[in-house]
Order: structure tokens, then sequence, then C-alpha cells
């Protein structure tokens, strides 16, 4: 992962890995009132 790359036309987001296309931003619960979360199990095995 590598942090703030420019994934233009989008942003900037937190993290990025190139080599996967995973791209990960992390906002607080304070200023965006929703956190979702996903565990490992469930991207693998149940991607819907």
């Amino acid at each position: 992962m590598t942090p703030q790359v420019w994934v233009d036309p989008i942003s900037r987001p937190d993290l990025v890995d190139g080599a996967s296309g995973v791209v990960l931003e992390a906002d607080c619960f304070e200023l965006h009132g929703r956190v979702l979360r996903f565990s490992w199990e469930h991207v693998m095995f149940e991607p819907q």
C-alpha cells in the first residue's frame, strides 16, 4: 500500500495498491457519520 497516490480523475485516496487495484479511504465517524467494515471472509468469499 502506498499513501496518498493520485487516482485520476477521482482523487487522492489514503492508500493505494497499484498491483491489486485496491484503494482504501479511511474516514472518521465524527465527520462522515457512517463507516463500512468488511471482514476478509466477506470480501474473499461473498463479494456481492
